[in-house]
């Protein structure tokens, strides 16, 4: 048999391996899907007859998310100072709060991830909106964040924007800027992480089993709610005494009594008002 036709069978036998193994992997995923897509059904039903609605769209897993771990970072802090205030240098003892204060005002960053800035006179900031002025501060104070949301009263208007990690939001980190009507700046005031780095890996909850979870928080009395608006993936901060943290995946369940978040590791189920 000649080379040519030696070579021409071996690619054939080459492509139908592939083929076929294509082929066992679409199949599993198809029965994947469908097993997936059995249990939400009978999630939805039980759901359904303790009288609460679930949203039509639910997310699927949490495998591109990771644990992270967090840590204080007295560089940041100092960046994001000078980046509402100017030229500015640090005041006071340092330890658990560091103050940094310059002409236009005073910040103070603590050891859980919060920070202050108060201007001493409001400063009209280049940018234009509320919301493009709040969206380019955030940068340049290396603060990864949504689109802000701004809010009006008789006498400020607010920036609201939610910390994400690739995108992802983080259930109670946010940062708002604080408007006179003239559009000027008064204050900055919120909680993001600083230092986040991959952690070890532990297995975390479907979404299934977090929805069981908090079915069961629900029934004890933890809530009492009888719709749950949406479901997302979310990151919740803990932050120790020393400024060392971490960032937990889980589920953001937003129901018409509420907001609450399912840690996707432990199972804790806490409130939009916890620490």
């Amino acid at each position: 048999m000649s080379t040519s036709k030696i070579k021409n069978i071996v690619i054939a036998v080459l492509i139908f391996i592939n083929l076929f193994f294509l082929a066992v992997l679409t199949i599993s995923s198809a029965g994947e899907a469908a097993e997936h897509h059995r249990i939400l059904d009978d999630l939805r039903m039980v759901f359904t007859e303790n009288g609460i609605g679930l949203p039509e769209s639910l997310p699927g897993s949490l495998l591109s998310m990771k644990t992270l771990e967090t840590e204080r970072d007295a560089f940041g802090e100092a960046s994001a100072a000078r980046a509402v205030l100017g030229d500015c240098s640090p005041s006071g003892e340092g330890g658990a709060n560091s103050v940094y204060t310059g002409a236009r005002g005073t910040a103070e960053f603590n050891a859980r991830g919060e920070l202050k800035i108060e201007l001493t006179e409001p400063y009209t900031p280049r940018g234009g909106s509320a919301a493009a002025v709040a969206k380019r501060l955030l940068r340049d104070m290396g603060i990864d964040a949504a689109a802000p949301t701004i809010h009006e009263n008789d006498e400020i208007t607010t920036a609201v924007a939610i910390c994400e990690y690739k995108g992802v939001p983080m259930f109670n980190c946010s940062v708002s800027f604080e408007f006179n009507k003239a559009g000027a700046l008064l204050r900055v005031t919120g909680r993001r992480p600083t230092g986040i780095k991959e952690a070890p890996q532990d297995r975390l909850r479907d979404l299934p089993t977090a929805l069981l979870g908090f079915l069961t928080f629900t029934r004890a009395g933890g809530a009492d709610c009888t719709e749950l608006i949406s479901v997302a993936a979310a990151y919740r901060l803990t932050v120790s005494a020393f400024g060392d943290g971490t960032l937990s995946p889980g589920w953001l369940i937003t129901t018409d009594a509420g907001v609450y978040f399912i840690d996707a590791l432990m199972g804790e189920i806490v409130t939009a008002d916890a620490p």
